[in-house]
């Protein structure tokens, strides 16, 4: 009956096992979560009554900031970020059903995190940093995974990234059962140690207007390349049963 007027005073009185509800309609503030759950009592933010939609208005700030453990994001929408849209830092934490698009650098990412899920999810049109397809490297992923360990991706539609559809470097990482397609650099591209991809389906269409040089996508890309603070450690990966189609190569093993 009477609903706080910002996400931060509703971050401030959350406490293990409260759920988040936000009323339909489009927001322009920050969705930042601080306050942490417990396995047994997971905090979690969903929407009420209508869609959610979160616009940064090109603001130099993520839509929504998780740094908090236990954690569950259902059915957001974020968009107009001049930064990353969603950043995932803490642990336990599970995002489900968002949509995000129009981010200047990463749409999703997990950095420095453990235990995260990123569920059925649409993201689309980001890494808009380098639309104008300039960059030579250091570009951003729909779905990016930085420094992070166990994590599922599953089950979501990653397209039109003017970087890689999925990037990740960590950990004990699992792709599977993903729909990634016309992306500029690699669909699907990894730099990490224990990581299974499986079932996905990949794909590139003539002419998308992301082609690099040309080029359709590489499919899937495995490599050995350099990160500051994380090294060259590609390691027991495992690509599974996956159908890619009409790209620069199926599959491509890229050493350091």
């Amino acid at each position: 009956s009477a609903p706080f007027r910002t996400f931060a005073k509703a971050n401030s009185v959350l406490t293990a096992g409260s759920t988040l509800n936000i009323y339909a309609g489009v927001y322009n503030q920050q969705l930042k979560i601080t306050k942490n759950g417990t396995s047994s009592a997971r905090i979690t933010v969903q929407p009420i009554g209508g869609t959610v939609i979160i616009d940064r208005q090109h603001a130099d700030s993520a839509g929504i900031d998780v740094r908090a453990f236990y954690v569950t994001i259902n059915n957001l929408t974020v968009r107009n970020s001049r930064d990353i849209c969603v950043n995932l830092t803490g642990g336990a934490i599970k995002v489900n059903g968002l949509i995000v698009y129009t981010c200047s650098s990463h749409g999703i990412q997990a950095n420095n995190s453990s235990y995260v899920q990123i569920l059925n999810s649409r993201v689309y049109q980001t890494a808009l940093s380098n639309a104008a397809r300039l960059l030579s490297g250091g570009w951003g992923s729909g779905i990016k995974v930085r420094e992070s360990n166990n994590v599922l991706i599953e089950g979501n539609t990653i397209s039109h990234s003017y970087g890689e559809g999925i990037g990740t470097r960590g950990t004990d990482i699992t792709i599977r059962g993903n729909v990634v397609f016309n992306n500029f650099s690699v669909n699907i591209y990894t730099n990490s140690e224990n990581v299974r991809i499986e079932r996905n389906f990949v794909y590139c269409t003539p002419n998308s207007g992301y082609e690099r040089n040309g080029l359709p996508a590489v499919g899937i890309g495995l490599a050995e390349e350099y990160f500051p603070g994380w090294g060259a450690r590609l390691r027991n990966a495992r690509v599974l049963n996956n159908i890619v189609a009409f790209c620069r190569n199926g599959v491509r093993y890229m050493g350091a």
